[in-house]
């Protein structure tokens, strides 16, 4: 596996988080902002970390195993983020006629999705902890073999 296309996978699912995140942030400020957009906040930021210290550990590596399964796993990611992002950034047309302002609107977006991003907050979940085990098992296969 090409460390350099798992690498460039990582650095286009870091910034599609970093746009959600900043998505999500927007939402939090507001006062009554649903408890879900916090726990996905720090679903995705978990997301990040993991991602950050994969990346180093990818970058330096010229035969990666296993590389195109961590491929899959971290384009899994991206596509949880992705839906998490056109979630939290759909407003519905039904509420236009309500006057409502636009952080209102978000916030009744994500009040109505709150299953689904509770669904993708979990598969993230998920993710990251099969991301977390691959890579204590990268870490401890690279331990064993001869320098």
């Amino acid at each position: 596996m090409d460390p350099l296309s798992l690498t460039a996978s990582i650095i286009a699912v870091l910034g599609l988080a970093k746009s959600c995140c900043k998505g999500l942030e927007k939402l939090n400020k507001g006062r009554k902002a649903p408890e879900e957009v916090g726990e996905i906040l720090g679903e995705l930021a978990g997301f990040q970390a993991l991602l950050e210290e994969f990346k180093e550990f990818a970058e330096p590596k010229k035969d990666l195993r296993c590389g195109h399964q961590l491929k899959e796993l971290v384009g899994r990611g991206g596509e949880f983020i992705n839906e998490i992002n056109i979630l939290i950034q759909q407003t519905w047309p039904s509420f236009h006629f309500l006057k409502l302002s636009e952080a209102n609107r978000q916030r009744v977006t994500v009040l109505r999705n709150g299953t689904r991003l509770r669904v993708l907050k979990n598969n993230l979940r998920f993710i990251s902890l099969d991301l977390a085990a691959a890579l204590s098992l990268l870490n401890a296969y690279n331990s064993f073999l001869p320098a």
